[in-house]
This record gives C-alpha cells, structure tokens and sequence, in this order.
C-alpha cells in the first residue's frame, strides 16, 4: 500500500484573497509536504498543477492558486527517491503543461511520475501510467454527497480513522486521504 495525500499542495496559502472566505472548501491538506513525508508517511504525491501568468506552474485546486515553488518542492520529493507524483493540469495550456512535464521527468528521475490528465475531463495527455484503477480515494467529494465536498476537513475527521482500519501494509493499492493528519 502507497499512502498518498490528495490535493497535497492545498494547505499553501493562497494567491487569490477574494477566496479566503471559501478556503475551507478548496482546501484538503493541513499539513506541508515535508510533514506529509516524515511525519505520516506519505509517499503519493498529488499535485494539480495552474498555468495563469505565461508558462509559470502553480499549485491549485478548482478556482484556488497557491503560493509555492513547484521546482522546490519536485527537487525534494527527487532527493527521497522512493515517491510518486499524480501529476493533473488543473488549468491551462496544455501544450505549456506538455513542455513542463518533459522537463520535469528529465530533471526529476528519482519520481515515480503517474496520470498527467487534464482534470476537467480526466482526458490523458501524457500517456503516462495511470493509477486510478489501483487507488482508493478516501475523500469527501468521492463521496457523492455535494455536502461533503463544501466540509472536506470534518468530513475527514469524522471518517479517516474509520477507512484507515482497512488499509494495511500489503494492500496492493495506493489509497489518497485528504487531511492525511486524521
């Protein structure tokens, strides 16, 4: 089993400030990466890469932009050695996103790179390996209640401990956790 933290770059804060007072709707992470990591031993890395000004990567997730490096933060996932990254354009050119994926897996080969889609209809643009058909999502907006999708953190609080009890270390799957702390 690889645990993996969904949205993982979702704790950063914001770029937008006409968001803060919907944050807690677009965020799944409470954590930083580095926590993430050491801490709680994730080892799935789910970025959702923005391309908003030219061809400068951010983080974000839905209308949210982080504040972040996204070079930094691949260079330290790439000096573990043993992690993968789900990498999704969030929005953007697709062309753009194209060049900087090339540009990371030359530069980054220590990572382990999966899915490269487009989120808005999960078309696949990489041709990398996908690993949805092995991956238990265990967040709110999996759930199929759009209540949930508004309160992701007291969704997981309330449920995390539950679906962790099944989830062991020869469990083939990789399984994503928001607010992988719970």
């Amino acid at each position: 089993m690889v645990l993996g933290s969904h949205n993982t770059m979702s704790y950063l804060p914001l770029r937008n400030w006409w968001l803060y007072p919907f944050r807690f709707m677009a965020r799944c992470q409470s954590v930083d990466y580095r926590q993430q990591y050491n801490r709680y031993g994730v080892r799935l890395f789910d970025l959702r890469i923005g391309f908003f000004e030219g061809d400068c990567p951010m983080f974000c997730h839905g209308l949210a932009n982080y504040k972040g490096d996204v070079n930094e933060v691949l260079a330290w996932v790439n000096s573990k050695g043993d992690c993968t990254v789900r990498i999704i354009l969030e929005k953007g050119d697709e062309d753009v996103f194209m060049r900087w994926i090339n540009h990371w897996k030359s530069t980054f080969r220590n990572i382990s790179w999966v899915c490269g889609v487009r989120k808005k209809d999960w078309k696949d643009l990489c041709g990398m390996v996908s690993i949805e058909s092995v991956t238990k999502h265990y967040y709110a907006s999996m759930q199929g209640n759009k209540i949930n999708d508004l309160y992701p953190k007291l969704w997981a609080k309330k449920y995390n401990h539950r679906y962790r009890m099944y989830v062991n270390d020869t469990d083939p799957y990789y399984v994503m956790f928001d607010f992988i702390e719970y």
